[in-house]
């Protein structure tokens, strides 16, 4: 495309999104991902929610998480990035991305942020589900905070 001066818009990234992102996840590429995302930010294309969704996806199918932090050292700073560049763009998360980032706290040990997520879910008609909460539980188990998670199953329940 470039080679022809033709500048992708946003239906062009929209159309991309299936073949590339997830080619890109579906081989283990995630990293690649990030290329995407950013020459789609450097055009002036807005992402949609199912860009970010099929992005944080990504990141959490592959467990990313652990890898990347130790590469990277703070690779969950850069989903919580996407879940923010998301809201800015007026986008609402799905339950999938904030479980994504629910366990992004939870690996590490971010159970305030964890919890926070869980209270946003519900202020914006987004019902949490047992993903969720089992990955709220662990980030508690993994927090030591063994006393909270009985209210959190009992709540799931």
């Amino acid at each position: 495309m470039e080679r022809d001066e033709v500048s992708p818009d946003e239906q062009t990234y929209i159309h991309l999104i299936d073949v590339i992102l997830a080619s890109y996840r579906d081989r283990g590429d995630w990293q690649k991902s990030f290329l995407v995302m950013k020459e789609m930010r450097n055009s002036g294309a807005t992402p949609d929610r199912h860009f970010y969704n099929v992005m944080i996806d990504t990141f959490w199918k592959y467990n990313c998480l652990e890898h990347a932090m130790a590469t990277f050292h703070s690779f969950w700073e850069q989903t919580v990035n996407a879940f923010k560049v998301m809201r800015a763009d007026g986008l609402k998360p799905s339950v999938l991305v904030l479980n994504s980032l629910i366990n992004a706290f939870g690996e590490d040990r971010g159970d305030a942020e964890a919890f926070a997520l869980l209270e946003y879910m519900k202020e914006n008609d987004l019902k949490p589900d047992v993903a969720g909460y089992t990955t709220l539980m662990k980030a508690l188990i993994r927090c030591e905070k063994f006393d909270k998670v009985p209210a959190v199953n009992e709540e799931m329940i």
